[in-house]
């Protein structure tokens, strides 16, 4: 019983890390936005240099970042 437990939780473990993998690489491959989706205001070129397919300036992303971590704010900044 116990190692049938754990093989059914290395299998989560490996799907899980696939889908990070292709996540991150979909990242490096997207193209950087030159205007913020949520302010319109330009994306400085050392940002979209820096983050790969960057879609949001500083100030935006950091309170989409935070509005993730508190579960606020799912239908964008704008709409909070």
């Amino acid at each position: 019983m116990m190692p049938d437990i754990i093989d059914d939780a290395q299998k989560v473990i490996d799907l899980m890390l696939k889908h990070q993998i292709k996540s991150v690489r979909s990242q490096l491959d997207a193209v950087s936005a030159l205007f913020c989706q949520e302010c319109d205001e330009s994306i400085p070129e050392e940002r979209r240099l820096a983050i790969s397919g960057v879609s949001h300036c500083v100030e935006c992303q950091e309170i989409l970042e935070f509005y993730r971590k508190t579960g606020a704010g799912v239908r964008g900044i704008n709409n909070v």
